[in-house]
Protein backbone atom coordinates (compact mmCIF):
# COMPACT_ATOMS: atom_id res chain seq x y z
CA UNK A 1 0.00 0.00 0.00
CA UNK A 2 2.57 2.48 0.87
CA UNK A 3 4.41 1.82 -2.33
CA UNK A 4 0.98 2.54 -4.15
CA UNK A 5 0.65 5.39 -1.89
CA UNK A 6 4.29 7.05 -3.58
CA UNK A 7 3.46 6.35 -7.48
CA UNK A 8 0.24 8.08 -7.09
CA UNK A 9 1.49 10.91 -4.96
CA UNK A 10 5.09 11.65 -6.76
CA UNK A 11 5.06 9.40 -9.29
CA UNK A 12 8.96 9.29 -8.72
CA UNK A 13 8.98 5.18 -7.30
CA UNK A 14 8.73 2.95 -10.38
CA UNK A 15 6.09 0.21 -10.64
CA UNK A 16 5.82 -2.80 -12.57
CA UNK A 17 2.38 -2.14 -12.67
CA UNK A 18 1.11 -5.74 -13.42
CA UNK A 19 2.86 -7.56 -11.06
CA UNK A 20 2.86 -4.86 -8.49
CA UNK A 21 -1.54 -4.72 -8.76
CA UNK A 22 -1.53 -8.71 -8.57
CA UNK A 23 0.49 -8.72 -5.47
CA UNK A 24 -2.19 -5.97 -4.41
CA UNK A 25 -5.17 -7.45 -5.27
CA UNK A 26 -3.93 -10.57 -3.68
CA UNK A 27 -3.49 -8.81 -0.02
CA UNK A 28 -6.61 -7.14 -0.82
CA UNK A 29 -8.35 -10.33 -0.43
CA UNK A 30 -6.40 -11.76 2.34
CA UNK A 31 -7.10 -8.45 4.39
CA UNK A 32 -10.23 -8.45 2.95
CA UNK A 33 -11.05 -11.65 5.22
CA UNK A 34 -9.34 -10.65 8.01
CA UNK A 35 -11.63 -7.67 7.93
CA UNK A 36 -15.14 -9.88 7.05
CA UNK A 37 -14.18 -11.78 10.61
CA UNK A 38 -13.60 -9.18 12.53
CA UNK A 39 -16.63 -7.17 11.05
CA UNK A 40 -14.52 -4.02 10.15
CA UNK A 41 -15.93 -2.84 7.51
CA UNK A 42 -15.83 -5.82 5.19
CA UNK A 43 -16.20 -5.64 1.56
CA UNK A 44 -16.26 -1.52 1.70
CA UNK A 45 -12.19 -2.01 2.77
CA UNK A 46 -11.78 -4.61 -0.23
CA UNK A 47 -13.64 -2.16 -2.58
CA UNK A 48 -11.01 0.63 -1.75
CA UNK A 49 -8.29 -1.33 -1.60
CA UNK A 50 -8.89 -2.41 -5.55
CA UNK A 51 -9.47 1.02 -6.38
CA UNK A 52 -6.32 2.35 -4.72
CA UNK A 53 -4.44 -0.49 -7.09
CA UNK A 54 -6.32 0.28 -10.21
CA UNK A 55 -4.66 3.80 -9.68
CA UNK A 56 -1.29 2.14 -9.23
CA UNK A 57 -1.79 1.03 -13.08
CA UNK A 58 -2.05 4.64 -14.21
CA UNK A 59 1.92 4.88 -13.00
CA UNK A 60 3.78 3.82 -15.86
CA UNK A 61 7.32 3.55 -14.52
CA UNK A 62 9.23 0.62 -12.60
CA UNK A 63 9.96 0.31 -9.12
CA UNK A 64 13.08 1.32 -7.97
CA UNK A 65 15.55 -1.41 -6.52
CA UNK A 66 16.82 -1.19 -3.30
CA UNK A 67 18.74 -4.44 -3.66
CA UNK A 68 20.66 -5.73 -6.55
CA UNK A 69 18.64 -8.52 -8.37
CA UNK A 70 21.96 -10.71 -8.33
CA UNK A 71 22.98 -12.27 -5.53
CA UNK A 72 27.25 -11.86 -6.65
CA UNK A 73 29.07 -9.28 -8.91
CA UNK A 74 30.56 -10.52 -12.33
CA UNK A 75 31.69 -7.60 -13.74
CA UNK A 76 35.85 -7.01 -13.71
CA UNK A 77 37.81 -6.43 -11.13
CA UNK A 78 38.50 -9.02 -8.93
CA UNK A 79 41.01 -9.64 -10.55
CA UNK A 80 43.98 -7.46 -12.75
CA UNK A 81 44.65 -8.37 -15.99
CA UNK A 82 47.76 -7.83 -18.65
CA UNK A 83 47.31 -8.86 -22.27
CA UNK A 84 51.19 -8.86 -23.39
CA UNK A 85 52.40 -10.83 -26.15
CA UNK A 86 50.19 -11.70 -28.78
CA UNK A 87 50.02 -12.92 -32.40
CA UNK A 88 47.16 -13.79 -34.76
CA UNK A 89 46.58 -17.40 -32.69
CA UNK A 90 47.89 -17.00 -29.13
CA UNK A 91 48.21 -14.54 -26.62
CA UNK A 92 49.73 -14.05 -23.01
CA UNK A 93 48.36 -12.76 -20.14
CA UNK A 94 49.35 -11.77 -16.63
CA UNK A 95 46.76 -11.73 -14.02
CA UNK A 96 46.80 -10.70 -10.74
CA UNK A 97 44.50 -12.75 -8.45
CA UNK A 98 44.02 -12.58 -4.74
CA UNK A 99 46.48 -15.16 -2.75
CA UNK A 100 43.71 -16.52 -0.94
CA UNK A 101 41.59 -17.89 -3.79
CA UNK A 102 42.74 -20.53 -6.74
CA UNK A 103 41.01 -19.71 -10.23
CA UNK A 104 41.39 -21.75 -13.36
CA UNK A 105 40.67 -20.03 -16.91
CA UNK A 106 38.63 -20.96 -19.83
CA UNK A 107 38.39 -18.99 -22.98
CA UNK A 108 35.53 -18.95 -25.61
CA UNK A 109 34.79 -16.89 -29.03
CA UNK A 110 32.46 -14.00 -27.99
CA UNK A 111 29.81 -15.02 -30.39
CA UNK A 112 29.56 -18.52 -29.20
CA UNK A 113 26.28 -19.40 -28.32
CA UNK A 114 27.60 -23.05 -26.98
CA UNK A 115 28.23 -23.04 -23.07
CA UNK A 116 31.54 -24.83 -23.45
CA UNK A 117 34.74 -23.49 -23.56
CA UNK A 118 38.55 -24.21 -23.26
CA UNK A 119 40.45 -24.49 -19.94
CA UNK A 120 43.74 -22.53 -20.65
CA UNK A 121 46.91 -23.39 -18.48
CA UNK A 122 48.57 -21.22 -16.10
CA UNK A 123 52.13 -21.56 -16.94
CA UNK A 124 53.87 -20.40 -13.86
CA UNK A 125 52.47 -18.60 -10.60
CA UNK A 126 54.48 -15.33 -8.93
CA UNK A 127 53.87 -15.60 -5.09
CA UNK A 128 55.44 -12.65 -3.78
CA UNK A 129 56.43 -12.98 0.11
CA UNK A 130 53.93 -11.05 2.27
CA UNK A 131 52.13 -9.60 -0.52
CA UNK A 132 48.59 -10.41 -0.62
CA UNK A 133 48.55 -10.72 -4.31
CA UNK A 134 49.76 -13.73 -6.68
CA UNK A 135 50.13 -13.64 -10.64
CA UNK A 136 49.27 -16.65 -12.68
CA UNK A 137 50.79 -16.79 -16.19
CA UNK A 138 48.57 -17.58 -18.40
CA UNK A 139 48.89 -19.04 -22.35
CA UNK A 140 46.30 -19.02 -24.84
CA UNK A 141 46.66 -20.85 -28.10
CA UNK A 142 44.94 -22.41 -30.91
CA UNK A 143 42.95 -18.96 -31.60
CA UNK A 144 41.45 -17.61 -34.73
CA UNK A 145 42.41 -14.40 -36.42
CA UNK A 146 40.52 -11.42 -36.16
CA UNK A 147 37.96 -12.80 -33.03
CA UNK A 148 37.07 -11.47 -30.64
CA UNK A 149 37.12 -13.74 -26.82
CA UNK A 150 36.18 -14.41 -23.90
CA UNK A 151 38.37 -14.88 -20.99
CA UNK A 152 36.19 -16.60 -18.15
CA UNK A 153 37.58 -16.50 -14.52
CA UNK A 154 36.34 -19.22 -12.55
CA UNK A 155 36.38 -18.90 -8.71
CA UNK A 156 37.68 -22.55 -8.31
CA UNK A 157 36.15 -23.68 -4.39
CA UNK A 158 32.74 -22.53 -5.74
CA UNK A 159 33.03 -22.96 -9.45
CA UNK A 160 31.17 -19.39 -10.33
CA UNK A 161 32.39 -16.99 -12.78
CA UNK A 162 34.54 -14.02 -10.51
CA UNK A 163 35.36 -12.54 -13.31
CA UNK A 164 35.38 -12.58 -17.43
CA UNK A 165 37.25 -10.11 -19.92
CA UNK A 166 37.18 -10.02 -23.85
CA UNK A 167 40.18 -9.98 -25.84
CA UNK A 168 41.32 -10.35 -29.50
CA UNK A 169 44.08 -11.20 -30.86
CA UNK A 170 46.23 -9.20 -33.99
CA UNK A 171 45.75 -8.91 -37.24
CA UNK A 172 49.57 -8.82 -38.43
CA UNK A 173 49.20 -8.79 -42.17
CA UNK A 174 47.63 -5.56 -41.77
CA UNK A 175 50.25 -3.06 -43.13
CA UNK A 176 48.72 -0.25 -40.98
CA UNK A 177 49.18 -0.56 -37.68
CA UNK A 178 46.55 1.64 -35.35
CA UNK A 179 48.17 1.90 -31.91
CA UNK A 180 48.11 4.24 -28.63
CA UNK A 181 51.52 5.56 -26.94
CA UNK A 182 51.56 6.99 -23.67
CA UNK A 183 53.85 7.37 -20.55
CA UNK A 184 53.63 8.16 -16.81
CA UNK A 185 50.20 6.98 -14.89
CA UNK A 186 50.90 8.11 -11.56
CA UNK A 187 48.41 6.61 -8.97
CA UNK A 188 48.09 9.45 -6.66
CA UNK A 189 44.98 10.23 -5.56
CA UNK A 190 45.57 13.61 -7.45
CA UNK A 191 44.85 12.38 -10.68
CA UNK A 192 41.78 10.58 -9.63
CA UNK A 193 38.88 12.91 -11.45
CA UNK A 194 41.32 12.01 -14.43
CA UNK A 195 42.13 8.10 -14.70
CA UNK A 196 38.94 6.44 -15.34
CA UNK A 197 37.86 9.16 -17.80
CA UNK A 198 41.31 8.84 -20.23
CA UNK A 199 41.51 5.13 -20.17
CA UNK A 200 37.95 4.75 -21.31
CA UNK A 201 38.35 6.66 -24.30
CA UNK A 202 41.38 5.07 -25.21
CA UNK A 203 40.03 1.62 -25.29
CA UNK A 204 36.62 3.21 -26.79
CA UNK A 205 38.64 4.11 -29.81
CA UNK A 206 39.52 0.93 -30.23
CA UNK A 207 43.22 0.67 -31.09
CA UNK A 208 45.47 -2.67 -32.06
CA UNK A 209 47.97 -2.12 -29.14
CA UNK A 210 49.24 -0.04 -26.33
CA UNK A 211 52.67 0.84 -25.99
CA UNK A 212 53.72 2.10 -22.50
CA UNK A 213 56.89 3.95 -22.17
CA UNK A 214 57.82 3.91 -18.75
CA UNK A 215 56.38 5.74 -15.27
CA UNK A 216 53.45 3.37 -15.47
CA UNK A 217 54.03 2.52 -12.07
CA UNK A 218 55.53 5.10 -9.18
CA UNK A 219 57.12 3.21 -7.18
CA UNK A 220 58.91 5.98 -5.08
CA UNK A 221 55.73 7.51 -4.72
CA UNK A 222 56.00 11.03 -2.12
CA UNK A 223 52.80 9.92 -0.15
CA UNK A 224 54.43 6.08 0.64
CA UNK A 225 58.18 5.75 -0.04
CA UNK A 226 61.09 7.83 0.76
CA UNK A 227 63.07 8.16 -2.49
CA UNK A 228 66.42 6.85 -2.57
CA UNK A 229 65.16 4.40 0.39
CA UNK A 230 62.93 2.15 -1.42
CA UNK A 231 62.86 -1.77 -0.53
CA UNK A 232 61.65 -4.30 -1.96
CA UNK A 233 58.70 -4.86 -0.32
CA UNK A 234 57.74 -0.80 -1.41
CA UNK A 235 58.39 -2.00 -5.08
CA UNK A 236 55.87 -5.31 -5.09
CA UNK A 237 53.51 -3.10 -2.91
CA UNK A 238 53.86 -0.03 -5.49
CA UNK A 239 53.40 -2.38 -8.62
CA UNK A 240 50.04 -4.11 -6.93
CA UNK A 241 48.85 -0.52 -5.88
CA UNK A 242 49.10 0.84 -9.44
CA UNK A 243 47.86 -1.76 -11.76
CA UNK A 244 44.36 -2.31 -8.83
CA UNK A 245 44.11 1.87 -9.53
CA UNK A 246 44.92 1.63 -13.64
CA UNK A 247 41.52 0.61 -15.26
CA UNK A 248 42.94 -0.36 -18.52
CA UNK A 249 44.03 -3.80 -16.44
CA UNK A 250 40.80 -3.66 -14.57
CA UNK A 251 37.96 -3.03 -17.32
CA UNK A 252 35.72 -5.56 -19.53
CA UNK A 253 38.38 -4.95 -22.40
CA UNK A 254 41.53 -5.68 -23.02
CA UNK A 255 44.26 -4.44 -25.66
CA UNK A 256 47.85 -6.17 -26.12
CA UNK A 257 50.21 -4.20 -24.13
CA UNK A 258 54.15 -3.65 -24.72
CA UNK A 259 56.00 -2.21 -22.45
CA UNK A 260 59.57 -0.75 -21.17
CA UNK A 261 60.04 1.38 -18.26
CA UNK A 262 62.10 4.03 -17.12
CA UNK A 263 63.34 5.61 -13.49
CA UNK A 264 60.10 5.39 -11.18
CA UNK A 265 59.16 2.04 -12.18
CA UNK A 266 62.52 0.98 -11.95
CA UNK A 267 62.83 2.00 -8.57
CA UNK A 268 63.51 5.58 -7.81
CA UNK A 269 63.87 8.94 -9.22
CA UNK A 270 66.90 9.37 -12.20
CA UNK A 271 68.21 5.55 -11.23
CA UNK A 272 70.57 4.39 -13.03
CA UNK A 273 72.76 1.01 -13.47
CA UNK A 274 74.00 1.20 -9.93
CA UNK A 275 70.53 1.25 -8.02
CA UNK A 276 70.97 -1.67 -5.31
CA UNK A 277 67.73 -3.34 -6.27
CA UNK A 278 68.60 -3.45 -10.36
CA UNK A 279 68.02 -7.26 -10.57
CA UNK A 280 64.94 -7.27 -8.63
CA UNK A 281 63.29 -4.30 -10.33
CA UNK A 282 63.30 -6.36 -13.28
CA UNK A 283 61.57 -9.38 -11.72
CA UNK A 284 59.01 -7.42 -10.75
CA UNK A 285 58.46 -5.45 -13.96
CA UNK A 286 58.85 -8.54 -15.74
CA UNK A 287 55.69 -10.31 -13.27
CA UNK A 288 53.52 -7.94 -14.43
CA UNK A 289 54.68 -6.43 -17.96
CA UNK A 290 56.51 -8.83 -19.27
CA UNK A 291 55.40 -11.18 -22.67
CA UNK A 292 56.52 -14.74 -23.53
CA UNK A 293 58.37 -14.92 -27.01
CA UNK A 294 56.60 -15.12 -29.76
CA UNK A 295 58.81 -16.52 -33.05
CA UNK A 296 58.89 -13.70 -35.43
CA UNK A 297 56.76 -11.60 -33.49
CA UNK A 298 57.77 -11.27 -30.28
CA UNK A 299 61.48 -10.83 -28.74
CA UNK A 300 62.24 -10.40 -25.53
CA UNK A 301 66.03 -8.99 -25.72
CA UNK A 302 69.00 -10.27 -23.35
CA UNK A 303 69.36 -6.93 -21.88
CA UNK A 304 66.89 -5.83 -19.56
CA UNK A 305 63.64 -5.07 -19.99
CA UNK A 306 64.09 -4.15 -23.76
CA UNK A 307 62.03 -6.15 -26.35
CA UNK A 308 61.69 -6.70 -29.94
CA UNK A 309 57.78 -6.46 -31.81
CA UNK A 310 57.44 -7.16 -35.51
CA UNK A 311 54.04 -6.86 -36.56
CA UNK A 312 52.12 -5.02 -39.23
CA UNK A 313 55.13 -4.23 -41.65
CA UNK A 314 57.17 -2.21 -38.71
CA UNK A 315 59.38 -3.13 -36.06
CA UNK A 316 59.26 -1.77 -32.63
CA UNK A 317 62.54 -1.64 -30.71
CA UNK A 318 61.99 -0.88 -26.70
CA UNK A 319 64.96 0.28 -24.95
CA UNK A 320 66.05 -0.10 -21.61
CA UNK A 321 67.21 3.07 -20.42
CA UNK A 322 68.26 2.17 -17.17
CA UNK A 323 70.05 -1.26 -16.58
CA UNK A 324 72.93 -0.02 -18.00
CA UNK A 325 72.45 3.60 -17.73
CA UNK A 326 75.50 6.01 -16.40
CA UNK A 327 75.16 8.74 -14.29
CA UNK A 328 74.25 11.65 -16.01
CA UNK A 329 77.40 13.18 -17.67
CA UNK A 330 79.23 10.45 -17.95
CA UNK A 331 81.28 10.36 -20.99
CA UNK A 332 81.46 6.79 -22.01
CA UNK A 333 80.77 6.10 -25.24
CA UNK A 334 77.57 3.65 -24.59
CA UNK A 335 76.72 5.37 -21.26
CA UNK A 336 73.09 5.36 -21.90
CA UNK A 337 72.02 1.52 -23.06
CA UNK A 338 75.04 0.02 -22.60
CA UNK A 339 76.99 -1.19 -25.39
CA UNK A 340 75.60 -4.66 -25.90
CA UNK A 341 72.70 -3.16 -26.18
CA UNK A 342 73.35 -0.25 -28.36
CA UNK A 343 75.30 -3.03 -30.61
CA UNK A 344 71.99 -4.95 -30.81
CA UNK A 345 69.78 -1.96 -31.88
CA UNK A 346 72.08 -1.18 -34.28
CA UNK A 347 72.48 -4.31 -36.02
CA UNK A 348 68.70 -5.47 -35.78
CA UNK A 349 68.10 -1.61 -37.72
CA UNK A 350 70.98 -3.29 -40.19
CA UNK A 351 69.80 -6.47 -40.50
CA UNK A 352 65.85 -5.27 -41.31
CA UNK A 353 64.09 -4.15 -44.84
CA UNK A 354 60.96 -3.01 -42.46
CA UNK A 355 60.51 0.30 -41.25
CA UNK A 356 61.23 0.69 -37.70
CA UNK A 357 60.44 2.62 -34.24
CA UNK A 358 63.22 3.06 -32.10
CA UNK A 359 61.78 3.61 -28.47
CA UNK A 360 62.61 4.96 -25.37
CA UNK A 361 61.22 5.88 -21.77
CA UNK A 362 63.38 9.21 -22.02
CA UNK A 363 63.63 11.60 -25.23
CA UNK A 364 66.87 11.41 -27.82
CA UNK A 365 67.16 15.21 -29.16
CA UNK A 366 66.47 17.47 -26.55
CA UNK A 367 69.28 19.32 -25.20
CA UNK A 368 69.58 19.67 -21.42
CA UNK A 369 67.25 22.26 -20.09
CA UNK A 370 68.42 23.95 -16.74
CA UNK A 371 66.95 26.12 -14.24
CA UNK A 372 69.77 27.84 -12.06
CA UNK A 373 72.39 24.79 -11.68
CA UNK A 374 69.58 21.77 -11.73
CA UNK A 375 69.25 20.01 -14.81
CA UNK A 376 65.76 19.55 -15.14
CA UNK A 377 65.39 16.57 -18.36
CA UNK A 378 66.95 13.51 -18.92
CA UNK A 379 67.56 11.75 -22.37
CA UNK A 380 70.25 10.68 -24.37
CA UNK A 381 71.44 14.31 -25.97
CA UNK A 382 70.18 15.71 -22.44
CA UNK A 383 72.62 13.27 -20.49
CA UNK A 384 74.79 11.31 -22.39
CA UNK A 385 76.30 13.33 -24.91
CA UNK A 386 79.05 11.21 -26.29
CA UNK A 387 76.35 8.37 -26.61
CA UNK A 388 74.56 10.84 -28.67
CA UNK A 389 77.17 11.11 -30.95
CA UNK A 390 77.86 7.31 -31.66
CA UNK A 391 74.44 6.63 -31.89
CA UNK A 392 73.70 9.34 -34.71
CA UNK A 393 77.06 7.88 -36.37
CA UNK A 394 75.92 4.52 -35.87
CA UNK A 395 72.15 5.37 -38.07
CA UNK A 396 73.86 6.82 -41.01
CA UNK A 397 74.43 4.09 -42.81
CA UNK A 398 70.98 2.01 -41.83
CA UNK A 399 69.06 1.58 -44.88
CA UNK A 400 65.83 1.44 -44.13
CA UNK A 401 63.50 4.51 -42.84
CA UNK A 402 63.21 4.73 -38.57
CA UNK A 403 61.14 7.21 -36.65
CA UNK A 404 61.72 7.97 -32.92
CA UNK A 405 58.91 7.30 -29.59
CA UNK A 406 59.35 8.55 -25.71
CA UNK A 407 57.71 9.73 -22.62
CA UNK A 408 58.74 11.08 -19.58
CA UNK A 409 58.36 14.87 -19.82
CA UNK A 410 55.04 15.39 -18.69
CA UNK A 411 53.71 17.01 -22.04
CA UNK A 412 53.77 15.90 -25.26
CA UNK A 413 55.51 16.79 -28.43
CA UNK A 414 56.63 16.34 -31.81
CA UNK A 415 60.43 16.91 -33.01
CA UNK A 416 61.04 17.61 -36.42
CA UNK A 417 64.62 15.87 -37.13
CA UNK A 418 66.15 17.53 -40.21
CA UNK A 419 70.08 17.64 -41.27
CA UNK A 420 71.04 14.87 -38.78
CA UNK A 421 70.60 11.98 -41.36
CA UNK A 422 70.20 11.98 -45.14
CA UNK A 423 66.26 12.08 -45.01
CA UNK A 424 63.74 13.56 -42.26
CA UNK A 425 62.43 11.83 -39.74
CA UNK A 426 60.55 12.71 -36.08
CA UNK A 427 60.63 12.38 -32.33
CA UNK A 428 56.95 11.59 -30.77
CA UNK A 429 57.11 12.30 -27.23
CA UNK A 430 53.75 11.38 -25.30
CA UNK A 431 53.22 12.53 -21.72
CA UNK A 432 51.84 12.16 -19.13
CA UNK A 433 48.33 10.54 -19.35
CA UNK A 434 47.65 11.38 -15.82
CA UNK A 435 50.73 12.39 -13.54
CA UNK A 436 51.86 15.82 -12.33
CA UNK A 437 51.61 18.57 -14.74
CA UNK A 438 54.30 21.16 -14.13
CA UNK A 439 53.11 25.08 -14.66
CA UNK A 440 55.76 27.29 -14.86
CA UNK A 441 55.75 30.37 -13.07
CA UNK A 442 53.36 33.66 -14.33
CA UNK A 443 54.76 35.38 -18.24
CA UNK A 444 56.86 31.76 -18.81
CA UNK A 445 56.57 29.37 -21.34
CA UNK A 446 54.82 26.04 -20.64
CA UNK A 447 57.62 24.41 -23.07
CA UNK A 448 61.55 24.78 -22.47
CA UNK A 449 62.95 26.04 -25.84
CA UNK A 450 63.72 23.50 -28.59
CA UNK A 451 63.84 24.50 -32.42
CA UNK A 452 63.12 21.05 -33.30
CA UNK A 453 59.36 21.38 -31.73
CA UNK A 454 56.57 21.69 -34.47
CA UNK A 455 53.69 21.42 -32.06
CA UNK A 456 53.47 20.42 -27.81
CA UNK A 457 50.73 20.18 -25.49
CA UNK A 458 51.02 20.17 -21.82
CA UNK A 459 47.62 18.17 -20.22
CA UNK A 460 46.53 14.69 -19.30
CA UNK A 461 46.93 12.91 -22.86
CA UNK A 462 48.06 9.76 -25.06
CA UNK A 463 48.73 9.72 -28.66
CA UNK A 464 46.56 7.67 -30.78
CA UNK A 465 48.89 6.62 -34.09
CA UNK A 466 47.99 5.29 -37.25
CA UNK A 467 51.37 4.22 -38.98
CA UNK A 468 51.24 2.60 -42.43
CA UNK A 469 53.85 1.02 -44.75
CA UNK A 470 53.73 3.03 -48.28
CA UNK A 471 56.90 2.48 -50.15
CA UNK A 472 58.94 1.35 -47.55
CA UNK A 473 58.62 4.19 -45.97
CA UNK A 474 55.94 5.58 -42.96
CA UNK A 475 52.84 7.59 -43.56
CA UNK A 476 51.83 8.50 -40.07
CA UNK A 477 48.95 10.33 -38.76
CA UNK A 478 49.35 11.29 -34.75
CA UNK A 479 46.58 12.94 -32.12
CA UNK A 480 46.90 13.94 -29.00
CA UNK A 481 43.71 12.79 -26.85
CA UNK A 482 43.06 13.59 -23.54
CA UNK A 483 39.92 13.65 -20.80
CA UNK A 484 38.64 17.79 -21.43
CA UNK A 485 37.93 17.82 -24.69
CA UNK A 486 35.93 15.76 -27.40
CA UNK A 487 38.50 16.69 -30.00
CA UNK A 488 42.35 15.85 -29.88
CA UNK A 489 44.69 18.73 -28.40
CA UNK A 490 46.37 18.29 -31.44
CA UNK A 491 46.99 16.17 -35.29
CA UNK A 492 49.82 15.87 -37.77
CA UNK A 493 50.76 13.94 -40.65
CA UNK A 494 54.21 13.12 -40.92
CA UNK A 495 56.16 11.26 -44.30
CA UNK A 496 59.26 9.13 -43.52
CA UNK A 497 60.80 8.25 -46.35
CA UNK A 498 64.46 7.18 -47.47
CA UNK A 499 64.99 8.70 -51.13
Amino acid sequence: LLRVFYCFIDNRILLKSLEITNQILTKTRYFGEIFKKTSLMGEKMQKILIAISLIALSCTHSPQLTSPEKDTNEGPGQVSVVQTSTSETEAFFNIIRPRQRGFSYFVKPSHSTSKESIQVTKTKTIKPNLMHWHIDKVHVKGLTPNTEYKLQIIQEKYNWKADERVFRTLDLKKKKARFALGSCSSDAYSHAHVRDLIWDKMMAQNPDFLILTGDIVYVDSYDFVSRKKVTLHDMWQRYFDSIRQLKVFNSHKLIPLIAIWDDHDYGVNNADKYFPLRNEAKEIFQAFFGGVNIPEIYENSSFGVGKKVSAFGQNFLLMDNRSFREPSGSQKTYAHWGKKQHDWLVTELHQSKNPTWIIDGGQFFSEPFRVGKKQINEGLKADHPKNYEQLIKDLQSVKAPFVFASGDIHFSEILKIEKVFDFTTYELTSSPIHGFIFRPSSGRSDFWPNPRRIVAHKDYNYFLIESQVIDGGLNIHVESHGAKQDKPFFEKDLEVVRD
